[in-house]
């Protein structure tokens, strides 16, 4: 394989198909910014419902918010 190349792999079946978690709780630390913003939202379109900690309370609402006003369910829970 020349430099740089990428192997290709088989297709993958779509996100929804490989893992659900309706009736159930996620709990993100970290849940106001990057990672854990990202997998409180994956989780929540996954159908979890999702708790978000986080040092700070309202980059977490921020989140929550947008997991709500997507029909998810969110609870924030600020802690250190």
């Amino acid at each position: 394989m020349p430099p740089g190349a990428v192997a290709s792999a088989p297709p993958l079946p779509p996100v929804p198909a490989l893992f659900r978690f309706d009736g159930r709780v996620a709990w993100i630390t970290g849940g106001g910014g990057g990672i854990g913003a990202a997998l409180a939202l994956a989780f929540a379109a996954s159908g979890a419902a999702v708790a978000l900690t986080g040092r700070r309370a309202q980059p977490c609402e921020a989140v929550a918010e947008r997991i709500r006003a997507a029909g998810g369910r969110a609870l924030v829970a600020p802690g250190d």
